[in-house]
């Protein structure tokens, strides 16, 4: 079995993103996809986070990571299509390297907004379909075994086309190759 917690992406780590986009959050936090949990010793002791895994192995580790950490954290069974919270209850909504594996992007999208204050953000990090032609050519080639292979995950979708065709304000944007991180 391959240990998950190693399988990193080097330049991610050395970006430090779990850093940058989780330390500071603050409130009432939503993390969607939360895997086994390696964005929870990143939270705030004052997060009250609510945690989404559709995967009942991955939850069960994640659970575990959550007695560990400051914030008080609840991991729940969920998918981002389908989310069991109240309508207006997160102040943020994190998202690192998910949107591109959901089954319904849009749809997950329209349950982030219900969920979301008025005033709250979407926190991402996403890998999105690259710009450069040649390797947006290779992001479509490679999909069909890479999601078959990878838990859904479609290198070659266009994740900012989607929200900014959504009516989401992409407010902050960092791009590095094809991995962005922003808050909208």
């Amino acid at each position: 079995m391959v240990n998950r917690k190693s399988m990193q992406w080097p330049l991610i780590n050395k970006l430090a993103w779990r850093t940058h986009l989780v330390a500071p959050l603050r409130g009432n936090v939503l993390e969607i996809g939360c895997g086994y949990g390696p964005n929870f010793k990143e939270y705030h002791s004052s997060c009250q986070v609510s945690a989404i895994e559709p995967d009942s192995e991955r939850r069960t580790e994640a659970e575990l990571e959550a007695t560990k950490v400051r914030a008080s954290i609840c991991v729940y069974q969920a998918w981002a299509e389908d989310l069991p919270f109240p309508d207006r209850y997160f102040d943020y909504v994190l998202c690192c390297l998910v949107l591109c594996s959901v089954q319904d992007q849009p749809m997950a999208l329209a349950e982030i907004r219900r969920v979301l204050k008025p005033d709250g953000d979407l926190v991402l990090l996403e890998h999105v379909i690259p710009t450069t032609p040649a390797l947006a050519w290779f992001a479509h080639k490679i999909t069909p075994v890479w999601s078959s292979a990878l838990c859904n995950c479609h290198p070659n979708r266009d994740t900012l086309a989607t929200l900014s065709d959504l009516g989401w304000d992409i407010r902050t944007l960092r791009r590095h190759t094809c991995i962005v991180r922003g808050t909208v």
